[in-house]
């Protein structure tokens, strides 16, 4: 008894017998194209990331640069100035950059301030601190802090940690 045939078995030609390969070169490329757009989403994603490291970086020297000169212990000095001491008065305009590479960064940092008198009728100087760097595909980097530092004498700063005596 001969078998029959079934009748929804699709019989092939001779012109279809490499669409296979066909399709399967065309997934390979589709394939390699996506992974090229992969490779360069990740390429800009850490190149972000250092961007972001490197400017975290720099405000913190920022940040150090206002702290350093907020520290000065007297308002002008005196013959009674013991050394060392920072003063008020000594806040003035860097002249040059300076060059910092922090510990564990291949970037160096350039730190530069600028003081200028308040634009109000106030005692104090406004500050501003600049921190310019070259980030790895050599673009310009840069952030900058303003602050005002008042001419305040330093011996009031203990009277904000003591507390007053009640009344009797």
């Amino acid at each position: 008894m001969p078998l029959a045939r079934n009748s929804t078995a699709v019989s092939r030609s001779p012109t279809q017998q490499g669409a296979s390969l066909v399709e399967a070169l065309v997934a390979l490329l589709i394939m390699a194209a996506g992974m090229l757009a992969l490779v360069g989403l990740i390429t800009g994603a850490r190149h972000s990331t250092e961007v972001a490291r490197q400017r975290s970086e720099a405000l913190t020297l920022a940040r150090a640069e206002l702290a350093t000169l907020r520290s000065f212990g007297v308002l002008s000095r005196t013959a009674a100035t013991p050394p060392g001491t920072r003063a008020y008065a000594d806040i003035t305009d860097q002249s040059q950059p300076l060059p910092v590479t922090p510990p564990d960064s291949n970037t160096t940092f350039h730190v530069q301030h600028t003081v200028m008198p308040l634009p109000t009728a106030g005692r104090g100087r406004l500050v501003r601190v600049g921190v310019r760097w070259t980030d790895r595909a050599g673009t310009p980097q840069q952030v900058q802090l303003d602050a005002v530092i008042a001419e305040v004498d330093p011996i009031f700063a203990a009277a904000l940690a003591v507390a007053p005596s009640p009344a009797p």
